[in-house]
């Protein structure tokens, strides 16, 4: 099942699925028109999304909490289109979730759920989970996420509140970046998007992060700097502070950095 999810979940600037039409239609409103697009990709990436809704592993979350974060994703996107600049507005939303899901994203990858090619990235190697609970109780976020636990952290239940984040934070991802088309902020040229160069950038610095922490070679290459990882980092700035194309401006700012395209 998290094979099948880890296939399904990266790509919204490339759909394997049709998304909605966002044309308007006779007697509604763009508004209209568009909310209803914010509907169809929040059903489809969560409430009708088996994998996403699984919850812990080999359990399906309660319906009512199912209906309920559907009714709250709708509400994100509503506000997103009802803002005064909704392209940035909506960056903001999708910069929040792919920050939280590649802090997660390069926990859960292995070698055998590896469907995406992350691991052809330098610095990814899909081999921290065995780590989990040594980084747990080194990194500070997730110190303090297990710090209110009622049970003993041992790996079991370390790695099952870990993967259950992580499908919260890919399909708010995947919803964030498929509501980029109601707003121009794609690349017509879907090879170049920008989406999967900014998810892969941040990976590799979740990835270098942890390795620091917790005294793993670095797979980058340094020897006494985060020079390197730091620089991945700085794709969030680019696309927080507006760029049309933010994997263009990656690029023009280190040219002899290894692309983050997988």
């Amino acid at each position: 099942m998290l094979k099948k999810f880890l296939n399904s979940f990266i790509g919204s600037g490339n759909e394997s699925q049709p998304l909605p039409s966002t044309t308007t239609l006779p007697n509604k409103t763009q508004r209209d028109v568009d909310i209803e697009f914010a509907t169809s990709i929040v059903k489809m990436y969560w409430t009708n999304n088996e994998s996403a809704t699984e919850g812990m592993p080999g359990k399906k979350l309660d319906e009512a909490l199912i209906l309920k974060r559907e009714a709250d994703l709708i509400n994100d996107c509503i506000k997103i289109i009802d803002s005064e600049n909704a392209l940035m507005e909506n960056r903001k939303y999708l910069s929040t979730s792919v920050l939280s899901c590649a802090e997660l994203q390069v926990l859960v990858l292995t070698p055998e759920t590896d469907t995406s090619n992350l691991m052809s990235l330098s610095g990814i190697s899909g081999l921290l989970k065995p780590h989990i609970l040594e980084i747990v109780s080194k990194n500070k976020k997730l110190r303090e996420y297990f710090h209110s636990a009622n049970e003993e952290v041992d790996y079991s239940y370390a790695w099952s509140n870990i993967l259950y984040q992580y499908r919260f934070s890919a399909s708010d991802m995947n919803i964030f970046s498929a509501l980029r088309v109601l707003f121009d902020d794609t690349n017509k040229n879907k090879d170049k998007d920008w989406f999967k160069p900014f998810f892969g950038a941040m990976c590799i610095y979740s990835e270098a992060k942890y390795r620091e922490e917790i005294g793993l070679p670095n797979m980058l290459g340094e020897r006494n700097t985060n020079i390197i990882s730091l620089s991945y980092s700085t794709f969030l700035n680019l696309v927080m502070n507006g760029e049309r194309y933010p994997d263009l401006a990656w690029r023009d700012a280190y040219p002899n950095l290894e692309f983050p395209n997988f």
